[in-house]
């Protein structure tokens, strides 16, 4: 499939395919010099060969080498969002000819500050060119893989086998990571970030040269270790010459670069924070050097959530606390307060639109740590604030629901949950009316956190009152 999209004020290409299930796997887009809200006419277009395929703009090539996935066919239309019209269908046979294929030079539109500017890198967080062995092997984790230091290089040469890593100690949040390196047998070279952990590659975001030397393809690995992608684009081929990726990552986004060319904008954020990392399949490579840069600015800092007790990503500002991350997974942020019995309110509002039906938001309670969910109760709106759920986190951090009651509150409007925890049991409210009481208790107090479900979910208004045994 091939479609336009609009998002952030950006008129993009996408393109992919749907797989066996019937899900839409993305390759990736291309940004447009189009305004989203532009009714004129525009011609969308594929060139589809044996193995591949390309997509054109207005006559113009804007991705190509696309691999297929399915070969032979039928042809249709698609449209999502809102009304749009057809006109001057036309197929014919294409004879691929490789010298024809050049991709259009498309000016990326300004967005609006979403993704700073290439010289607004902040402050310099880490560093490593290599020259020094010793102080390098402190840094570095191999974890899979032949690593090895070499005078100015740190090198993976392990050909075959996929995601030969090594980590860094140290976990950053909002910023932009640079690696150069060269390709010295293969083409599979590339970076991790916001690791979970150092030493296994779940809940990881990777970007790498993927299936050949002229694919750069990004995504992320599940809870499970299994790869998920969220876009792949057309490169220019990767030789031995060395390359500078680049990846820009704050505000539940990240960007990708190549040789300060932009390849990719607005991928979804699964993680808020980690660790970042080296990795290649197979294929030797070389690193030359690693830089991190801290992009939240001063007044950035002072309005972000400490993530270093929360997972996802949370932003706050202007009273309105937002987790962004749209995974249908539950984030949980801690606020930092620790109780047995209390009162605890929060107007939460769900995001609205195709594919967020799920989206839910509410209290965590009687956590066994601020940045420990573990044992914690869960009270929150579910499947787009139809229904309100409740249950426990178990010893993994694994949900496990125990209950569940319908609400009709208007869609599109923030609406207040409540929960009234005593020694024991505990009560439900939604806008004020009590939905159900005495739900019983088998841990007795803990920690008091906010959890989303499929962002973005914001939340405003957090109060709470402790019981007058513990005082105000």
């Amino acid at each position: 499939m091939a479609r336009f999209a609009a998002e952030n004020n950006v008129l993009y290409a996408r393109y992919g395919y749907y797989d066996a299930a019937g899900a839409f796997v993305p390759q990736g887009s291309a940004p447009l010099p189009l305004l989203p809200n532009d009714t004129g006419w525009q011609r969308l277009g594929v060139w589809v060969g044996p193995d591949t395929y390309h997509v054109l703009v207005n006559n113009e090539v804007v991705a190509a080498n696309i691999p297929l996935q399915y070969r032979g066919g039928a042809l249709g239309l698609v449209a999502g969002g809102g009304p749009a019209a057809f006109d001057d269908v036309e197929a014919d046979r294409w004879e691929p000819v490789s010298d024809r294929i050049q991709v259009a030079e498309t000016p990326v539109p300004v967005l609006q500050g979403e993704i700073r500017t290439a010289v607004d890198l902040g402050p310099l967080r880490f560093s490593d060119s290599f020259d020094d062995p010793e102080a390098s092997e402190a840094q570095w984790l191999p974890f899979t893989g032949d690593w090895a230091f070499e005078p100015g290089f740190f090198v993976q040469r392990q050909v075959d086998g996929y995601d030969r890593s090594a980590s860094a100690g140290e976990r950053f949040e909002s910023f932009v990571l640079r690696a150069t390196f060269a390709h010295r047998e293969g083409a599979g070279g590339g970076v991790l970030f916001n690791m979970a952990r150092r030493d296994v590659l779940t809940e990881a975001h990777i970007v790498r040269y993927f299936g050949s030397s002229e694919v750069l393809a990004w995504g992320y690995f599940d809870a499970d270790g299994v790869f998920q992608a969220q876009g792949t684009a057309a490169v220019p081929a990767a030789g031995t010459a060395a390359h500078t990726l680049e990846v820009r990552a704050e505000m539940g986004v990240y960007s990708v670069s190549l040789d300060s060319a932009l390849v990719a904008t607005d991928a979804p954020l699964m993680t808020g924070s980690g660790y970042i990392g080296l990795t290649s399949s197979e294929s030797a490579v070389a690193f030359e050097s690693v830089e991190v840069y801290d992009t939240a600015s001063d007044a950035d800092a002072a309005t972000v959530l400490d993530l270093s007790a929360s997972d996802g990503a949370w932003l706050s500002a202007d009273g309105v606390i937002t987790q962004l991350s749209s995974a249908q997974r539950d984030f949980v942020a801690g606020t930092g307060i620790a109780a047995s019995a209390f009162r605890a309110s929060v107007d939460v509002l769900l995001p609205q639109g195709e594919g967020l039906e799920f989206a839910g938001g509410g209290i965590a309670f009687h956590m066994t740590g601020r940045d420990n969910r573990a044992g914690g109760y869960v009270v929150r709106f579910a499947t787009g604030g139809r229904e309100v759920i409740w249950g426990a986190f178990d010893e993994g951090g694994a949900f496990k629901e125990q209950g569940n009651a319908p609400v009709e509150p208007e869609p599109g409007a923030p609406h207040t949950l409540t929960v009234v925890v005593r020694a024991d049991n505990f009560d439900i409210l939604v806008d004020g009316a009590l939905i159900v009481s005495n739900l019983l208790l088998e841990r007795a107090d803990g920690w008091v956190g906010l959890v989303s479900f499929q962002g973005p979910v914001s939340f405003s208004g957090f109060q709470m009152t402790l019981s007058e045994a513990e005082g105000q």
